[in-house]
């Protein structure tokens, strides 16, 4: 009992000089780097600290610093966090006294200059633009944001939809101090086509049924019927942890370099550092990409990225100095785009931008239960009306907002034109606001249709049959009549 007293007390004390640290990322990782030296020395810090002397520490201090270095072969960067967590940790919260020239004599003997070990790289737009067209709506919305905004990953991670502005010119989101490196928070911009994604995504997230994955072959044999019902509860929680999550992108920091992986193979830009077999492209290239692409001023620059050199030059006092960081990110947005502006698409880029939107959206329609036929009876119509504007009849002044108009119009003009000549290939061949018409008409069958499965389905069965429909998961309504009853359940 004792020793449980201990223990509590003990993982307290650590938590309470984490809680010191502002940002979740920093305690996080303070957290995981005291973890590995407790397993690495054998036992807890604090009973370690109880008996161990000054000179027994420098040794076992010494001996640590070479395992990481020589052993784990890890980059000096990560050495250098490493120790550097568990030194301040000891002089903080424990009685040993340790000699700060040990830690510099290690620095010059052990270690080069602290820089990282992976070659990384930017990638240019071109490649970007690759690897965001075989990511799905999820890794798109977020690493368009990310490329766009400078942000840490992290910090975009954290973020919730009411920290954004989706409807400001250009679209910002506010980085909260908790989740900063640095302890401030601040502004950040980000493109309007990354904001279109956005919305996609979240427009797909409200109408997502996420399933459980279920029980693996394996794991049905192995596991015991407890363990099964344990299991399938686990499973259970974490989807309605990802459904009701407030955060934009409800996931971790493994699976958004998972995503990025796959795409970098699916588009041919796979490129490993031989040293440390790390892809040259990983998730922080993207603030690596802003950085070099953005053309904004450095104080500017500077502000976005949150360095803390910057810290001293907050958004107010940048527009005290006349420089608005909202005006001069929308003169330079272009420069962190990858499918627009418009104006400026070849026709390969317009035919991905219009291909990616339509998958979007059938996606979309397909997690509600859109049947396909629907979609593509509106595809049809969205057809029908481009070959009515290519013959000239007159469809510019107003688009029907009655979608069931359409074939109507269609076939009265088929009277006055051989529409048979007229080849329209859907999405690419049809005007932008014909392409809008098709996707305000595509979310509202998603409306529809969400709509439709939130209301019960009811039955009128037979008196003899309610036992079977309430053993099948039924609920029962009301009696109609001697011989029938009404039942419901949820679609």
């Amino acid at each position: 009992m004792a020793r449980g007293i201990r223990e509590v007390k003990y993982l307290e004390k650590i938590e309470n000089w984490i809680k010191e640290f502002s940002s979740e990322s920093t305690r996080a990782s303070y957290r995981s780097r005291l973890k590995k030296f407790e397993k690495w020395i054998g036992e807890d810090l604090d009973t370690y600290a109880e008996n161990t002397t000054d000179g027994e520490f420098e040794k076992d201090f010494k001996k640590y610093v070479s395992w990481l270095v020589d052993d784990k072969e890890y980059a000096p960067k990560t050495v250098y966090a490493s120790v550097t967590v568990i030194k301040q940790f000891i002089k903080e919260m424990t009685e040993i006294n340790f000699d700060e020239s040990v830690w510099k004599r290690l620095r010059r003997r052990k270690l080069k200059k602290v820089t990282a070990i992976t070659q990384d790289k930017a990638g240019s737009r071109k490649e970007w633009r690759r690897i965001l067209k075989n990511m799905n709506l999820k890794g798109r919305s977020l690493f368009m944001f990310l490329l766009s905004s400078g942000c840490r990953i992290g910090e975009a991670l954290n973020l919730k939809k009411e920290d954004m502005e989706l409807d400001d010119m250009p679209p910002e989101a506010t980085i909260r101090n908790e989740n900063t490196k640095t302890g401030e928070s601040r502004k950040v911009f980000f493109s309007t086509e990354a904001r279109d994604e956005i919305e996609e995504w979240l427009d797909y997230r409200k109408n997502l049924k996420r399933k459980d994955r279920g029980l693996t072959e394996e794991e049905k044999e192995k596991l015991s019927e407890e363990e099964k019902d344990r299991k399938i509860k686990e499973l259970a929680q974490k989807r309605n942890a990802y459904q009701n999550s407030s955060r934009i992108w409800p996931i971790n920091k493994s699976t958004v370099s998972t995503i990025l992986t796959r795409a970098l193979k699916k588009a041919g830009l796979e490129e490993k550092d031989r040293r440390t077999g790390r892809n040259k492209i990983h998730t922080h290239s993207t603030r690596k990409y802003f950085r070099t692409n953005c053309q904004l001023s450095e104080d500017v620059r500077n502000y976005l990225l949150g360095h803390s050199s910057e810290l001293d030059k907050s958004y107010l006092r940048l527009q005290e100095g006349g420089i608005d960081p909202a005006e001069e990110y929308l003169d330079n947005m272009r420069n962190l785009m990858f499918f627009e502006p418009e104006a400026a698409l070849t026709e390969q880029m317009k035919k991905e931008q219009r291909e990616t939107r339509l998958e979007d959206l059938k996606l979309i329609a397909e997690a509600v239960g859109v049947p396909d036929t629907k979609i593509e009876a509106m595809q049809d119509k969205a057809v029908k009306l481009q070959k009515l504007r290519d013959a000239g009849f007159d469809t510019d002044e107003a688009l029907p907002k009655d979608v069931g108009v359409v074939n109507e119009y269609y076939q009265g003009a088929e009277e006055q034109h051989d529409f048979s000549q007229l080849e329209v290939d859907f999405p690419v061949d049809v005007d932008e606001d014909v392409f809008n018409w098709w996707k305000d008409a595509i979310r509202k069958l998603v409306t529809k249709e969400s709509q439709r499965k939130e209301e019960p389905e009811q039955k009128v069965v037979k008196e003899e049959k309610v036992e079977e429909y309430l053993n099948e998961g039924w609920k029962f309504v009301n009696k109609l009549n001697e011989n029938e009853c009404v039942v419901e359940k949820r679609r």
